[in-house]
């Protein structure tokens, strides 16, 4: 199993989801040369986090920090909610799809059984600027139980969750508004095309709860501009104005 998915799994296994919200942010920022970061936010609402217990101890973040993850320690804010937060780099666009694999299982690919699938994320120089291009399949299945395993399965007693599926729905696994994903991609440049609603930063929603199954594609592009070759073409106008001129100059003084 992916060590972030496993850390979801975790948490969920952990909780009492009756009354409990938990929520994950998925944030994807590549820079101008098509590096970036990947930023994984799991937050847990004060009866989330009551639930849990002591997060130091609830969760394993060893594993995390050993497979190259930066792990922030968890976070308890005022209200009694408590955020755990991982951030991973990426060195070039062929290195998200495994990346965004670990937080999901699977490794990215359009074969992957993971959550995230078919990842790409495209870097085009042009004349005046760069576009930058990233999509990927979301599949989500609905129901905790995809961020078990066979192995985690067997270490809770055979059941991938320690909870029969109706022990699960008792305590609020069919309500969609129990645990949600959010995947947020930000793009050098602006965005010229997404099918997101947010054009400012694209932004896509999902259930993991609910029992209703999401097989959606996130997809957004933007294009930066350089001032450089426009100030050459200015200064090319300006060389071919002062060429004519020049050359109007000459012919008036032959012609007196």
């Amino acid at each position: 199993m992916r060590r972030l998915t496993l850390l979801l799994a975790t948490v969920f296994a952990a909780l009492c989801l009756g009354a409990c919200r938990v929520d994950t942010e998925v944030a994807v920022v590549v820079s101008d040369d098509g590096s970036g970061a990947v930023t994984v936010t799991v937050e847990l609402d004060r009866e989330a986090a009551r639930q849990l217990g002591d997060p130091a101890t609830a969760v394993r973040l060893d594993d995390l920090r050993e497979a190259g993850w930066s792990v922030e320690d968890p976070a308890t804010a005022d209200d009694g909610a408590v955020t755990f937060r991982a951030v991973r780099t990426f060195a070039g666009p062929e290195d998200l799809a495994g990346v965004l694999g670990e937080i999901g299982g699977g490794d990215g690919s359009a074969e992957s059984e993971g959550i995230f699938r078919d990842v790409d994320l495209q870097v085009a120089d042009a004349f005046a600027g760069t576009d930058f291009s990233f999509r990927t399949d979301v599949e989500l299945t609905g129901s905790l139980e995809q961020f078990s395993d066979a192995d985690l399965a067997a270490a809770l007693g055979g059941l991938p969750l320690a909870r029969t599926p109706e022990e699960l729905a008792v305590m609020g696994a069919d309500d969609p508004a129990t645990a949600t994903l959010e995947l947020a991609v930000s793009l050098p440049g602006d965005v010229t095309e997404t099918n997101s609603t947010d054009r400012a930063t694209p932004t896509w929603q999902y259930p993991m709860t609910g029992g209703v199954a999401t097989s959606e594609t996130a997809s957004a592009a933007s294009s930066t501009s350089q001032s450089l070759p426009i100030v050459i073409i200015g200064i090319g106008a300006v060389a071919v104005l002062l060429g004519l001129v020049a050359a109007a100059v000459a012919l008036v003084r032959s012609r007196s």
